[in-house]
């Protein structure tokens, strides 16, 4: 059989644009902290891993947040093939990854299974650990909910004129495949965040094109004029 050991569940600031960092999840850092130190393990103590998969982005963030290596041939993160190859219709990709961590562990009896999920836009969370061990007590849901709420958020700003630094964007392309429309969050000299949408075809192309990243914008009431050479200072 395959026990439950400690679970852990937290969301992220709640609002997108108040994260702090819009690449990291602290709510996936301390659920793992909290079901880790709950089992009496770390990280390295945990020999398989299925990280819910959605889109690229939402592993690499778990990755960071969990302190796993990105490429480690000796421990993939996952044991299904991913939500893209492993099935998950709707909202049933967690009830796969448990199916399957399940049988993994029944093979190496004794080792331990660990299963992320999330929701919305990387908001809610999970972290659960498996094993064919029982627990050295009873199984526990842990939440470091307030911890998450006491880590720091950005303030956001409208309409904004003035210089800010490209911190992301993504280019939106209508159904034949050109760009239609550029979705631009800056952050102000004082560490606020502003966002803004462009239909211009040489900016989108730059944007696609070039690694901007960091670098210095201009804006005039929530719109970028220009988009500076100067090379990223002080945001990564």
């Amino acid at each position: 059989m395959g026990l439950s050991h400690r679970s852990a569940q937290s969301h992220d600031h709640w609002f997108v644009t108040e994260r702090d960092e819009l690449h990291r999840s602290d709510a996936i850092e301390l659920n793992g902290r909290s079901a880790l130190n709950a089992a009496g393990i770390d990280i390295d103590d945990v020999v398989y891993l299925d990280l819910y998969s959605c889109f690229p982005s939402a592993v690499q963030v778990a990755v960071n947040a969990l302190g796993l290596p990105l490429l480690d041939p000796d421990r993939p993160l996952t044991v299904t093939g991913g939500l893209t190859f492993g099935g998950g219709p709707g909202n049933n990709y967690g009830t796969h990854a448990l199916a399957t961590m399940t049988e993994t562990l029944r093979k190496d009896p004794g080792a331990v299974g660990m299963v992320t999920s999330n929701g919305m836009f990387l908001t809610k969370h999970a972290v659960a650990l498996y094993s064919t061990t029982p627990p050295r007590d009873e199984f526990r849901v842990t939440s470091p909910q307030l911890a998450v709420n006491a880590r720091p958020r950005r303030v956001p700003t409208e309409h904004y004129s003035g210089t800010v630094q490209l911190e992301t964007f993504t280019v939106r392309h209508d159904q034949q495949g050109l760009p239609e429309r550029a979705i631009i969050v800056g952050r102000t000299g004082d560490g606020a965040r502003t966002w803004s949408r462009s239909s211009d075809q040489g900016l989108m192309a730059a944007l696609e094109t070039e690694d901007l990243l960091g670098h210095s914008m201009r804006m005039a009431d929530g719109h970028v004029e220009e988009i500076s050479a100067v090379s990223r200072e002080g945001l990564f």
